[in-house]
């Protein structure tokens, strides 16, 4: 009699499982893999320094968290974390933090946005400098896999 009901639990569990209400309870998600996000980190760089940028170069995962980070020779000490925080306020916002910082600017409704620990928002009206800063790092801006 044991080995019947272990026989019709089992049953039900699989058939559980294998219903549409069972699977409600997984979640398929892209990601990035490691090696690509090393062959767009490494893109970036090369490309930078085409342009004569040392730069940092941040590549982060569906949760906002870095995959892979890379600082070239001569990069400024600030670059890292800059880096960083663009990266993550991209994928955060959904959409490039240049863009993140002019609806800011925009809808001045939403500017409590800024004050996430992690969240970089340059506005345009800091200057040509601050443009300038931006522009030097735009690996770190790319949008997630969806």
């Amino acid at each position: 009699m044991l080995s019947i009901a272990k026989g019709l639990a089992g049953f039900t569990v699989a058939a559980v499982l294998s219903s549409p209400v069972g699977a409600q309870g997984i979640v398929l998600q892209k990601n990035i893999t490691l090696a690509l996000a090393q062959t767009i980190a490494n893109a970036a760089i090369t490309r930078c320094r085409s342009l004569g940028y040392n730069v940092s170069v941040t590549i982060v995962d569906r949760a906002g968290l870095p995959i892979v980070m890379l600082r070239d020779d001569g990069a400024g000490l600030h670059t890292p974390e800059g880096s960083d925080r663009k990266a993550y306020t991209a994928r955060a916002f959904g959409q490039p933090s240049a863009a993140f910082a002019r609806r800011l600017q925009d809808r001045p409704e939403t500017v409590g946005s800024r004050h996430y620990s992690r969240v970089l928002a340059r506005s345009a009206s800091l200057g040509r400098r601050a443009r300038t800063t931006i522009a030097r790092r735009p690996a770190s801006t790319r949008l997630p896999i969806n």
